[in-house]
């Protein structure tokens, strides 16, 4: 994969920053990792467990801000998952 195409969290504008840092945040954050049992539901549909470490919005939240903490909108993948949607 292309480096330059790479999902980069670090390169977030501030407003994302700010979001991500949020309580509210890392609360649904922990209670979807949880949901699905800190495992990748994309490496899991293929037979894989790989541990998650990323919650990721199947919608944007800046194209869909009221869906940011909407569970069904939220998903635990891994970093290489991530990567691949991004």
């Amino acid at each position: 994969m292309d480096s330059d195409k790479r999902y980069n969290e670090y390169k977030r504008p501030e407003h994302k920053k700010k979001f991500y840092a949020s309580t509210q945040w890392k609360r649904v954050r922990q209670s979807i990792l949880k949901r699905d049992k800190y495992l990748c539901v994309r490496c899991k549909y293929y037979g894989r467990n790989t541990e998650a470490v990323i919650v990721h919005h199947k919608k944007p939240f800046e194209d869909y801000p009221e869906l940011r903490f909407k569970r069904d909108n939220l998903v635990s993948v891994c970093r290489g998952c991530h990567n691949t949607i991004h």
